[in-house]
């Protein structure tokens, strides 16, 4: 992947968000999903919303089975719908706007 999709996490570890995103599109229930680097008490970490109908915990259980444990998002929510743009691009800044709401202070 690009490195401008990478993301250095606690630990001094690479994370491609795009691959993460990928992953995430791959479980069963999930239309799309974007992954976004987050601010958290440990440091730079990955959060991920995801639309679709599938559980969390299944969502969970597929990441656990597809990537390291330190590229799972430290935040994951689910929606009914992403928020898009007008020209039907996710709105990657409202995303931003739902994982910080999410993001224990």
């Amino acid at each position: 992947g690009r490195m401008d999709d990478c993301l250095r996490v606690h630990g001094g570890r690479l994370v491609n968000l795009a691959l993460v995103s990928t992953r995430l599109r791959d479980a069963a229930g999930v239309t799309d999903a974007v992954t976004l680097p987050i601010d958290t008490e440990a440091g730079v970490s990955c959060g991920a919303v995801v639309e679709g109908t599938a559980s969390l915990d299944d969502v969970r259980r597929h990441l656990a089975a597809e990537l390291p444990p330190w590229s799972w998002p430290r935040v994951l929510l689910a929606v009914p719908a992403l928020p898009r743009l007008s020209n039907g691009k996710v709105d990657r800044q409202a995303c931003r706007r739902l994982l910080d709401a999410s993001v224990p202070v």
